[in-house]
């Protein structure tokens, strides 16, 4: 999903909250989504606090591990993508810190370092003794069956 989100500023996120909402109910749930957001105005407050706000909306309805947050930073003159990596530092699967992953400078002669895509991969090759949730769950109408045995004596 492409989301658009003017700035950070409270009215703005209301408006994502309640986009981000809609999209939820339209669509069924699919754990393979990947979000790209894009917020176009400079944010009034520091970038990574406005990732944060952004990816904790995107966490409490979908729980978006794959979401990227790009943000225009005019100051630095650069793009930043700002991520999160849930079974890193022993979050075990919740919210941490968003991480700076990557940026882009608006420098004309500015040359980028090998690119690796920014969906790199959240799950670790160990979990360090997390719970790690599997969600299983068959074509819809979502129905299972009960296997049962009848005995008959004669």
């Amino acid at each position: 999903y492409l989301l658009i989100v003017s700035t950070c500023e409270d009215d703005d996120l209301s408006i994502f909250e309640h986009d981000l909402n809609q999209l939820m109910q339209e669509y069924s749930r699919n754990v393979e989504y990947k979000f790209l957001v894009i917020v176009l105005g400079d944010p009034s407050s520091p970038p990574e606090n406005c990732a944060q706000n952004i990816m904790e909306l995107l966490w409490g309805f979908v729980y978006a591990y794959n979401a990227v947050i790009l943000i225009r930073n005019t100051l630095l003159e650069e793009i930043q993508a700002y991520t999160v990596f849930p079974y890193q530092n022993a979050y075990c699967g919740k919210l941490g810190a968003v991480i700076l992953m990557r940026q882009w400078t608006f420098a004309c002669n500015s040359s980028s370092s090998s690119y690796d895509g920014i969906y790199p991969s959240k799950l670790p090759p160990d979990f360090i003794g997390c719970t790690f949730t599997i969600d299983s769950i068959g074509p819809e109408p979502y129905i299972v069956r009960k296997h049962q045995t009848i005995t008959t004596h004669s």
